[in-house]
């Protein structure tokens, strides 16, 4: 049997180009690029057919022990003849488990990224939750820790100033940086790895210079692989792996195979029926890097399409129901092993996502939380072109961030000690619960990660003389409410010139339904929606697979109570069905449909919903549309909106009336960054520039100046160049 597999990136992309430019049309997979795991022979051979021939090389960088056993199989022909499938190597040939390396494309996109304000909350608010320890001053030895994060984007593409296809893997080393370093000091040694390079259908058209935006599972191990490869290049004793990307657990590629079963059993040739050969090769990678004490960070995974369809945990965080090798299995795979290896830890750190709140967030996968929580929400800077993501990529960063603070601290604790202070250290969250995947059978009590209690943690449990105070931590206020507020202002500057849609209450339900996840999914008013085919269909994904509303805000008020969102599409929708505002109540799902036609591209709408039965405690919002797979049958996609606490009246915020001061730029202004500090770019909401006669470092104009006396610059004696750069006499 052969299959096909996809890898996507776990987080909700709100940062995307429009449809029209960056979603070409797909095709079915082409048979030109296979996975294999030799059994009985010693190289991937030559296979020849008609027309040309099928060559093996290996997967790895790295020909280490188990990872040997893998093969990829590309079709060559000097006269593009199609590929001949029934040439490909079987068992006879010693090459068990045939699988197609068949990945599928998806765009970015962004909206609300004007507003500085906003991003500087965001950032705020998530720095304020997860904790900013203060980068020491007398970093003078190279980093003990090594953090990588596989991902979209090559390590190339960080100081080249090109511009990468997808932004994920970026903003995610953005953001880890500015908890990691300051002022060009860092406690780490941060690199990424490319892992997701594919751009479309075609398996040969990917980019390794600007990276992809999806990857198959064969890519991600090739990165997990050369991650460790490059780790063991650099001077660091330690490695932390972050991997913010997952696959749909389905019945031949998820984990009920895996369970309660150790590794040595698991990476067989005779397992290939049970764990195919994509699963066994991310398997063996990750493997790989935990003989060497790695510590592995995964993202539990998000829910993009409908509601309760997708539930548990994705691969390969759910990997953290497998325990770690011991230096035995290491051995026995012929993979180094680490000395300290061997206790009872799992193999993954699977980390889940939670609001800056504390609460859930919209794209929450049922089923699929983990013992280790994080806020989820995040820009990648507080200024800047970065986009803001939403899932469980942010969550599993700000785990990385902490076990990379922590080992850089006390290197001499191994990765399972690392993991148990971040665990142990971390606050109870009542609102998650407890786990749904864990090691073992028992559920874990739900933690939220807290770095600067982590490193408090760790110099109180450290041996005697080995740590005297912890790094200090930056005290940050609380900004939620504020944000909150600026959630309002923008919407209420948005409605200015927005599209209105009223939902009023005065319809009735269509008959309740239960859904995958047991509860009720009412829709308002009745309305026959189309029917869809589960959204995990196992071969393909949406085509094409685009995110019409790649950052939407909602609040919810009590009075009257309503639910206001503010709706930035990227583009015309590209279905004739319904679309629909979801929003997700503790008494079911209360779907919300609107005709395509009522709403408008390229501006803000601002839809504004009455129920008519009132909401039992609101837990999320979504935009959730209708799309066709590459078999023509319909799915439904869904964007997560950022949820803010309630406003009374939203669109009647009065900041919309001050044209400076809000930090939002309307007409006349330059710019507008929210504060009357004229010592930086904005100043009265014009830009600075040499010659306003103050100090700015950076001035409006990007420049840092070292004085400034006004008219008086450039004039012998003032000590000022023309410039406002500091001159002798």
């Amino acid at each position: 049997m052969r299959f096909t597999t996809i890898l996507f990136l776990m987080s909700a992309g709100l940062g995307c180009t429009t449809p029209a430019e960056s979603a070409p049309p797909t095709v079915e997979c082409e048979d030109e690029l296979y996975l294999g795991l030799l059994d009985g022979r010693d190289d991937c051979g030559e296979f020849p057919g008609q027309g040309g021939a099928w060559e093996g090389q290996g997967l790895f960088s790295i020909q280490e022990g188990y990872l040997e056993r893998f093969c990829r199989y590309t079709w060559v022909s000097g006269d593009a003849s199609a590929p001949d499938v029934d040439a490909l190597p079987g068992v006879a040939d010693g090459v068990l488990g045939l699988t197609r390396d068949c990945p599928l494309v998806t765009p970015q996109g962004d909206g609300f990224a004007t507003d500085e304000r906003f991003r500087e909350l965001v950032h705020a608010a998530f720095e304020q939750r997860v904790g900013k320890p203060i980068v020491p001053l007398d970093l003078t030895t190279d980093p003990q820790v090594a953090l990588s994060v596989v991902d979209t984007i090559p390590e190339s593409l960080v100081d080249s100033g090109l511009a990468p296809n997808a932004r994920h893997g970026l903003t995610l080393r953005e953001l880890v940086e500015g908890l990691l370093c300051e002022g060009g000091r860092c406690v780490a040694d941060v690199f990424n790895v490319l892992g997701l390079p594919r751009l479309r259908q075609n398996t040969e058209l990917l980019d390794r210079r600007r990276g992809g935006y999806y990857g198959s599972l064969a890519d991600l191990a090739r990165g997990v692989v050369e991650a460790t490869d490059t780790w063991r290049q650099k001077a660091a004793a330690h490695l932390v792996m972050l991997l913010a990307v997952g696959w749909e657990p389905r019945e031949q590629l998820g984990a009920l195979a895996l369970l309660d079963k150790p590794v040595g059993d698991l990476l067989s040739p005779a397992a290939v029926d049970t764990v195919p050969v994509p699963v066994q090769a991310v398997l063996a990678a990750i493997v790989h890097a935990s003989c060497e004490d790695a510590i592995i960070i995964a993202s539990a995974g998000n829910e993009s399409t409908a509601s309760c369809e997708e539930q548990g945990p994705v691969g390969p965080g759910f990997l953290a129901r497998l325990r770690a090798p011991l230096p035995e299995e290491c051995a026995g795979l012929g993979f180094r092993a680490d000395a300290r290896t061997g206790t009872m830890a799992p193999l993954v750190h699977a980390v889940s996502h939670v609001g800056l709140d504390g609460g859930p967030l919209s794209n929450a996968r049922e089923g699929a939380t983990a013992s280790l929580v994080a806020p989820g929400v995040a820009f990648g800077t507080a200024q800047g072109t970065s986009e803001m993501l939403t899932g469980s990529s942010v969550a599993a960063a700000a785990a990385a961030v902490t076990a990379t603070w922590l080992w850089s601290y006390f290197p001499g604790l191994t990765g399972d000690e690392v993991m148990r202070i971040v665990y142990d250290s971390g606050h109870p969250l009542p609102a998650a619960g407890t786990s749904d995947f864990q090691l073992g059978p028992r559920p874990l009590e739900a933690r939220q990660v807290s770095l600067c209690d982590a490193l408090v943690a760790a110099c109180q449990s450290a041996p005697a003389g080995g740590c005297d105070t912890p790094p200090a931590c930056v005290e940050l206020p609380d900004r939620t409410e504020e944000l909150a507020a600026r959630g309002a202002a923008m919407l209420a500057c948005a409605a200015e010139t927005a599209h209105h849609i009223t939902l009023g209450s005065a319809f009735e339900s269509s008959a309740e339904a239960m859904n995958a996840c047991g509860r009720a999914s009412i829709t308002w008013p009745a309305t026959a929606l189309p029917e869809t085919i589960p959204a995990s269909w196992p071969w393909t994904e949406p085509t094409p697979p685009v995110t019409y509303c790649p950052r939407c805000i909602a609040i919810v008020d009590d009075e009257p109570q309503s639910l206001t969102a503010g709706l930035a599409l990227t583009d015309n929708m590209d279905t004739r069905e319904p679309v629909l505002l979801e929003v997700k109540t503790d008494d079911g799902v209360h779907q919300y449909p609107l005709a395509v036609t009522d709403l408008l591209p390229d501006r803000t709408n601002i839809v504004q919903v009455f129920p008519a039965d009132p909401w039992l405690n609101v837990t999320g919002a979504r935009f959730v549309y209708y799309v066709r797979d590459l078999k023509g049958d319909l799915i439904t996609r869904g964007d997560p909106l950022l949820l803010l606490a309630g406003q009374n009246d939203p669109l009647a915020d009065s900041n919309c009336s001050q044209t400076c001061g809000d930090g939002i730029v309307q007409a006349e202004e330059e710019c507008d960054d929210g504060n009357d500090v004229p010592a930086d770019a904005c100043d009265q909401c014009g830009r600075t520039y040499c010659g306003d006669g103050d100090v700015q470092k950076p001035n409006g104009d990007g420049q840092d100046e070292q004085c400034d006396k006004g008219g008086e610059n450039g004039v012998p004696g003032s000590g000022c160049s023309s410039t406002c750069q500091l001159v002798g006499g």
